[in-house]
């Protein structure tokens, strides 16, 4: 097994801390299930049968994100394009561009994204919304039941944490984005 000090990996700022626990997730889910680690002076250590190479290798080429969307809130969802098309960007995009080039792209790596994707367009459809100003109440609620029962695991796992599905609106964690409270 090899040890990796990951120095960008430290016990702070937060930020860092919670980019070493998601590489170890990534890399024991997808790479290593016997991967584990420690803190040492402060950094991320990485113990893997993954060598250095082997883990950028893994991270330029094997890995696949975890399908995190977030289609009910913003108005991204609702612009993005649909159909196949080519695009070269001039800036980094943001928003529906990024939502669009993902949905776009034929990159193995990326199937279960585009996969989400396309399912909570058709989720969309489903619960009669077609614009941001009609995701509120109990059709946000009936869009977050049918795309939790239509997406892939992972997705379901995102869903779980980010809200709790109520019949009249639902709940969203403070921790994970939400502006304000909806228990209130």
């Amino acid at each position: 097994m090899s040890n990796i000090p990951l120095p960008g990996c430290t016990c702070e700022p937060l930020i860092n801390y919670l980019k070493a626990l998601a590489i170890l997730r990534l890399v024991n889910g997808q790479a290593d299930a016997s991967a584990r680690a420690c803190w040492r002076d402060g950094v991320f250590v990485l113990h893997s049968d993954l060598d250095e190479s082997g883990l950028e290798r893994f991270f330029f080429i094997d890995y696949e994100p975890t399908p995190i969307i977030v289609p009910w809130s913003g108005n991204d969802f609702f612009a993005i394009a649909r159909l196949p098309q080519t695009a070269i960007f001039k800036k980094t995009p943001s928003g529906s561009k990024v939502i669009s080039a993902f949905l776009n792209t034929t990159s193995e790596r990326l199937e279960k994204y585009r996969e989400t994707i396309r399912v909570a367009g058709e989720c969309l459809e489903k619960a009669g919304i077609r614009r941001k100003e009609e995701m509120k109440g109990r059709a946000k609620s009936l869009f977050l039941s049918q795309l939790r029962s239509s997406v892939c695991a992972e997705s379901v796992a995102w869903i779980d944490a980010a809200a709790v599905i109520r019949e009249e609106k639902p709940t969203f964690s403070l921790l994970l984005g939400s502006l304000k409270s909806s228990y209130d």
